[in-house]
């Protein structure tokens, strides 16, 4: 009978501790970040799962244990394969090993959610797997971050290569084609085509469609030239906007599908403009997905590349067009030599000039070194005296000379500055429609201001436009003092047509080149914001975040200084270095910081109110800023102010990139702030045990305090790390925790101890490692209290270790919680003193206590 009963006693504390574990279990698993469950390797069936798992699934508990962890995660019928990817679990029982992956889960909507999975193996006695851990981290937005970054990359690619065949020799026909291939390839369409407008008959040419669409198409008229334009792809011409459908057949612009054609199911497209001229089009349609904005603003940069390099290709056709007219007049004039050998050697020269400087001027594509060979082709095959080439037009719609020959010196500063309108010179009226202006008397005329005539002694002109398809890119302007003739006017009249021409494609090729400068300055910002957000977002210290941030910023915008402005806690103003500057003493600064304002301030020495921040700003050279507000939690603490020596430094893109990068380091110090607030609490929640221990007797109160004080004076003075003070702090507030519900009596115990007592308060540091040991935080912390009693000699407990086998924290706070021992009051006997317990520690130096410690702790209580 007794042995029943006690068999059921038994019975009835091992359930109760089995339900103690399995809630410590459920507590721990509850307390982790990521997705934790736990599968049986028989059937692969779920036995437990954290509220991690279940949140993020979008599940209940009893919707999860019992049920194979493929149907929850996958919703498949057996264990995972691609494109999700191979069975983690699968990996674990093939090798016995932990396994880490990354996989890709779906929740109860169906949403998919990527995550990287560490899966690791539980035995039983035999050694045989019976379970496995599944820890499953969300990597999603990771993911995100990584595909949208593949996707600009693939784009930008895409964007350089287009920018290199632009200005390569291919065709119009082959350069479509290219646009065509990238535009399917990032769309991940099935068909598409690309086209130019012809810019004589105005008819869509789409040589790209005998490549492509009509491979398929079932119809016998495969034209690639289109005089109509209707459905779809004819309203994006003749609207030259861009549209973007997924839902084709309800669209009401959808002219249907014609029979043996290809049924469109998606259809995006943008016309290639040059300003608001149409040059062609770039269609894509059929995608396995639907189309997203970020495809439509692929295809329009995609189709303003293709537009300028088919205008440029028309350029080019044109250039030779006249250059074939230029070689066709040289032949004829030579034919005419046997009329006049005179004259016949004269118009040669003037024909063999013209025909050299159209092959040169065809090669050069910097506009300055054109304009410099037609100036001085004017001067030579004209009687004129003095030239001048005038570009325009700029925002005010005014031509300025780019080059000019033959003027005299002291006249030179007027011309650089001369600006030319309708108002001042009437004669830029017939010069748009095309026509030359001839003027024998300038000082008669009603087409030039007087007093440009005056100043700069003008007498017989003629003006000659450079007509592109944009209009009157300039002016050519011969003088001289006798009347022109007739042929000087043919001979201008020729050179402008082809200078026009070689202009117009130097223009496109800067253009080119400038876009592609552009799209490479555009990638290194990209990178250099995708590494500062990963640099800092692992930071959790504000000071650290904010000098990580300053350094990297100038990588981006071109600050020659950065500094931190932080608003003052009880809101009397803002720390300009360590001095307080009140509110209401500089306008801008207050702009920033109270109303929150982006502030760009160009010339810092036209600022209307300097206050004393701009005043020192400008007695240290500096010449413009930018100033952006930081918020935490929504809330603004301050500024960061971008400062350059140059007047103007700063640009829009300036500041966009400014408000980004201010943006992730708003996101960064809110993680700090919430990483020091969770600390703080940990470590107020540790101080609240500590007065829990000490509070069990009067004469242990405070002790764990004073002993954490003296071990913390003592590890700044050897030189500890941040991270080892932190270790120290939580060892000195929880040493004596093994004390717990053990030695009340023993504390007020007013006799000093026996031996049997005195073994068991020996047993506290073990205890102590005992009752903490299960604690992830504190894992660190458990050796240096277990080891705190320990001597140098081996005669310490609870493991005898000697010398340098005891961790050098542990001989910290064994000085530390001696000396305060030594210099508190007892049940048994009053406190020996201070000098008695420097004495101690000098006596038992190397003996007990660590040499190097002692000397040091003398200096500290000095």
């Amino acid at each position: 009978m007794k042995t029943k009963k006690t068999t059921k006693t038994r019975r009835k504390r091992t359930e109760e501790t089995s339900s103690l574990t399995n809630k410590f279990f459920k507590t721990i698993l509850d307390s982790m970040n990521d997705t934790i469950s736990i599968i049986n390797v028989h059937d692969f069936r779920i036995t437990a799962a954290n509220n991690v798992f279940l949140k993020q699934l979008k599940l209940k508990e009893k919707d999860v244990i019992g049920r194979p962890c493929y149907e929850v995660t996958h919703h498949r019928s057996e264990p995972c394969a691609p494109p999700d990817g191979a069975c983690p679990l699968l990996e674990t029982l093939k090798t016995g090993k932990h396994s880490k992956t990354e996989h890709i889960h779906y929740n109860s909507d169906g949403e998919k959610i990527y995550v990287e999975v560490s899966t690791s193996p539980i035995s039983n006695e035999s050694g045989k797997i019976v379970q496995v851990v599944h820890v499953a981290r969300n990597i999603t937005e990771r993911k995100k971050a990584e595909e949208a970054l593949s996707w600009e990359l693939r784009v930008n690619s895409a964007v350089a290569e287009l920018s290199s065949a632009l200005i390569s020799t291919i065709t119009i026909g082959d350069l479509s084609y290219i646009v065509l291939e990238k535009a399917k390839s990032l769309t991940d369409s099935a068909f598409g085509y690309v086209g130019y407008i012809d810019p004589h008959t105005g008819c869509l040419i789409c040589p790209t469609l005998t490549r492509d669409i009509w491979e398929t198409c079932q119809v016998a008229a495969k034209d690639i030239v289109f005089e109509k334009f209707t459905g779809l792809w004819g309203w994006v011409l003749e609207n030259r906007k861009s549209l973007l459908t997924n839902t084709p057949l309800d669209d009401p612009r959808s002219s249907g599908t014609p029979q043996g054609h290809i049924p469109i199911k998606r259809f995006l497209s943008a016309p290639a403009l040059i300003g608001e001229m149409l040059v062609g089009q770039v269609a894509v349609a059929n995608a396995e997905r639907d189309y997203t904005e970020r495809d439509l603003e692929m295809i329009e940069r995609l189709a303003a590349l293709y537009a300028v390099a088919v205008q440029r290709k028309w350029a080019e056709k044109e250039l030779k067009k006249h250059h074939d007219q230029l070689e066709a007049v040289v032949k004829a004039r030579t034919a005419e030599l046997t009329k006049s050998q005179k004259s016949a050697e004269e118009e040669a020269k003037i024909s063999s000039s013209l025909l050299e400087l159209a092959t040169s001027i065809v090669g050069l594509l910097d506009i300055n070194s054109i304009l410099e060979e037609v100036s001085k082709t004017v001067l030579k095959l004209t009687s004129s005296e003095k030239t001048a080439v005038l570009l325009g037009q700029d925002e005010d719609g005014d031509y300025k000379a780019a080059v000019f020959h033959g003027w005299p010196e002291y006249l030179t500063p007027s011309i650089t500055t001369l600006r030319l309108n309708k108002n001042n010179m009437p004669a830029i009226n017939i010069l748009i429609k095309g026509e030359d202006v001839c003027i024998d008397d300038a000082k008669s005329t009603d087409l030039m201001d007087k007093d440009i005539v005056e100043t700069f002694n003008l007498r017989s002109l003629i003006l000659s436009p450079l007509i592109t398809g944009e209009g009157l890119l300039g002016i050519i302007m011969a003088e001289k003092q006798q009347p022109f003739t007739q042929r000087d006017k043919t001979i201008l009249k020729g050179i402008a047509s082809s200078t026009a021409i070689a202009v117009e494609n130097a223009m496109l090729y800067r253009e080119s080149i400038e876009m592609a400068t552009d799209l490479a300055r555009r990638m290194e910002t990209i990178k250099i914001t995708y590494e500062i957000d990963r640099s800092i977002l692992s930071l959790l210290n504000r000071e650290e975040i904010l000098e990580v941030m300053t350094k990297n910023i100038q990588r981006i915008i071109p600050a020659d200084e950065i500094i931190t402005i932080q608003l003052d806690e009880e809101g009397r103003g803002y720390f300009y270095g360590s001095q307080l500057i009140p509110f209401g003493t500089c306008t801008f600064m207050d702009s920033v910081l109270k109303v929150g304002r982006v502030i760009s301030v160009p010339d810092l020495a036209l600022h209307k109110h300097p206050g004393h921040i701009i005043k020192d700003f400008l007695r240290r050279g500096f010449g413009s800023l930018i100033a952006l507000p930081l918020y935490t939690k929504g809330k603004r603490f301050g500024c960061i102010v971008m400062l350059s020596k140059r007047v103007g430094a700063f640009d829009k893109e300036d500041i966009s990139n400014g408000e980004k990068l201010t943006a992730q380091m708003s996101i960064a110090l809110e993680n700090a702030k919430l990483y020091e607030d969770i600390k703080d609490l940990f470590i107020s929640t540790v101080r609240t045990l500590a007065h829990a221990i000490d509070a069990k007797s009067p004469w242990t109160r405070g002790h764990s305090e004073r002993v954490t004080a003296y071990a913390i004076s003592l590890g700044k003075e050897i030189g500890l790390s941040d991270n080892e003070l932190e270790k120290l702090e939580l060892a000195g507030l929880l040493h004596d925790i093994g004390k717990i519900g053990t030695y009340d009596t023993l504390l007020e115990k007013p006799e000093k101890l026996t031996a049997e007592e005195f073994e068991l308060v020996k047993q506290h540091p073990t205890k102590g490692a005992e009752i903490l040991e299960p604690i992830k935080q504190l894992k660190d912390i458990v050796p240096i209290i277990k080891h705190h009693h320990e001597r140098l000699d081996g005669k310490g407990y609870p493991d005898g270790l000697k010398g340098d086998e005891i961790p050098f924290l542990s001989r910290i706070l064994c000085v530390a919680d001696s000396f305060d021992s030594m210099t508190a009051d007892r049940p048994y006997r009053p406190a020996p003193g201070k000098e008695f317990a420097i004495a101690e520690l000098k006596r038992y130096s190397g003996i007990q206590f660590d040499p190097l410690i002692v000397k040091a702790f003398l200096r500290v209580i000095k």
